[in-house]
């Protein structure tokens, strides 16, 4: 299906788009899919490598600022949808504001809470963004050219409902007490109708209470008194009655310590030297890095692996640190260690080519915080070729047979420690040379080469240059000819 954002009707200032081709893939007998014919070419990557989702962004404004937004309901044929809104009373302030996930035809007017905030936060705005993100799952029994989200319908919240005192209501953090009167919320029934209060914790009704009219606005005070298990334990309050869309709220009673310890972001360490030791990264750590929510940071009890001590090589080790608090939740922080060789090839650079028999020069250079070198070891592809046991080091590679090789070179210091440079990929020619013979005899040149060779000519001696066709050795030619240049270019 192909979408045109620039069609369907407006909506805040922005179209919604509209569906203005489809293409029957699955047509078995039929013709040919146009504009797009299926082939394992695309498809496969398409189906098998691309990301499985999509979404489809779009702004619904509203007749004025300030508005709560409270229902999305939509249908699909497929349940793997994922509906979030933010709202705004400005387009450009919609960015700033974070991502809501919501559920099918449940009110959110009562606002959001997440187990670490005090007060419920509202989708309030002149300009509500909603973003449905659709996920490529199993099959589905729906046609095809309609497996996607069919229909969703936005409401306001009604201004008449009733006003909850949510914010008394928490998140609870506790340790051990399992029986709480958690929530205790002040109702404020502005039209006087009677209202139905519901509780559920973790999606199961545990409580229903019903408030009788009255000439509004009336006042109510509710309690919900309920055992908790340890963990985190949802608290769900719908308010339903005659004359407003009913309303949810939701928060959390936590028993018991049920995080575990947050890490900060821990930069990677970096030196230069030889065989090394692993240090302690335990020692180090304050609560700048490292914090509970229960769990005081003496009383962490924070591991190395590997431990402080282990010997590494050149490259990169990834130590890992544990932390587990009193409750026994755990988490992990990686850092990487990184072991730089002590010296590295100035010259030559990468993929730089030599004759076999001129050779190829190399310079190196030693860390300035390395002093105890004592003798310089070179290598191409991994067999040694030549040693230096001067400072600065270099020499000259000679003697080497045409090939590519990599090169690298290794420091050795006075007690045996020895640390090997990055490979530089470098290559060795060897150059040949023939010889183009020329020879005259009753007016018909002749020209002769060694075999492999390939002729040239050309009218002036800078060129340019192109193939003789044909041409073997030996090749005549008349000396009427007009003026012409020949070379030979090597296999």
């Amino acid at each position: 299906m192909r979408v045109d954002p620039n069609l369907g009707s407006l909506s805040g200032g922005f179209r919604v788009g509209a569906v203005d081709l489809v293409v029957d893939l699955n047509a078995e007998g039929g013709p040919p899919a146009n504009p797009y014919t299926y082939s394992d070419k695309t498809g496969i990557m398409a189906v098998g490598v691309t990301s499985a989702t999509g979404f489809w962004d779009f702004i619904q404004q509203s007749c004025g600022p300030g508005t709560v937004w409270g229902t999305i309901s939509w249908t699909a044929c497929s349940t793997n949808v994922k509906v979030e809104v933010r709202a705004a009373d400005k387009v450009t302030g919609l960015p700033g504001q974070p991502w809501k996930a919501i559920k099918n035809g449940k009110s959110f007017c009562g606002g959001f809470f997440s187990p670490y905030s005090l007060y419920p936060v509202k989708v309030q705005g002149q300009y509500l963004e909603v973003r449905v993100t659709l996920k490529r799952g199993t099959a589905s029994p729906c046609d095809p050219s309609t497996n996607c989200l069919q229909n969703l319908t936005i409401k306001c919240c009604s201004p008449s409902g009733p006003d909850v005192g949510w914010d008394q209501l928490g998140p609870v953090r506790t340790t051990n007490n399992f029986t709480l009167v958690t929530n205790r919320p002040v109702v404020v029934n502005w039209d006087g109708q009677p209202i139905t209060l519901t509780w559920s914790t973790n999606g199961v009704v545990a409580q229903t209470d019903f408030l009788p009219g009255g000439s509004g606005p009336t006042n109510a005070t509710v309690d919900f008194i309920n055992a908790y298990p340890p963990g985190s334990n949802s608290v769900e309050l719908v308010a339903s009655g005659t004359n407003f869309d009913h309303l949810d709220f939701e928060t959390y009673v936590i028993v018991g310590d049920i995080e575990p310890p947050v890490w900060s972001d821990t930069p990677a360490i970096s030196i230069v030297g030889y065989n090394t030791t692993l240090p302690d990264l335990i020692t180090g750590l304050t609560t700048n890095n490292l914090s509970d929510d229960w769990t005081s940071f003496a009383d962490i009890v924070k591991l190395q692996s590997p431990p402080a001590g282990t010997v590494v090589t050149q490259g990169i080790q990834m130590v890992q640190l544990t932390a587990t608090d009193q409750a026994g939740n755990t988490s992990t922080n990686f850092v990487p260690f990184a072991l730089a060789p002590v010296l590295a090839i100035t010259s030559p650079v990468r993929y730089e080519a030599a004759s076999t028999a001129s050779g190829m020069p190399v310079t190196i250079q030693i860390a300035s915080n390395i002093t105890d070198v004592v003798q310089v070891r070179y290598y191409l592809n991994g067999n040694l070729v030549a040693s230096s046991f001067t400072p600065p080091f270099g020499l000259t590679l000679t003697n080497v047979a045409a090939g590519s090789y990599d090169l690298q070179v290794e420091a050795v210091n006075g007690s045996g420690q020895t640390s090997r440079s990055l490979p530089v990929l470098i290559s060795f020619v060897q150059l040949l040379s023939a010889n183009l013979q020329l020879s005259a005899s009753g007016g018909t040149n002749t020209l002769t080469w060694p075999a492999g060779w390939t002729l040239q000519s050309a009218t002036q001696v800078t060129g340019p240059w192109t193939n003789v066709p044909a041409a073997t050795s030996p090749f005549t030619m008349q000396n009427t000819n007009p003026q012409r240049f020949f070379r030979l270019v090597s296999p």
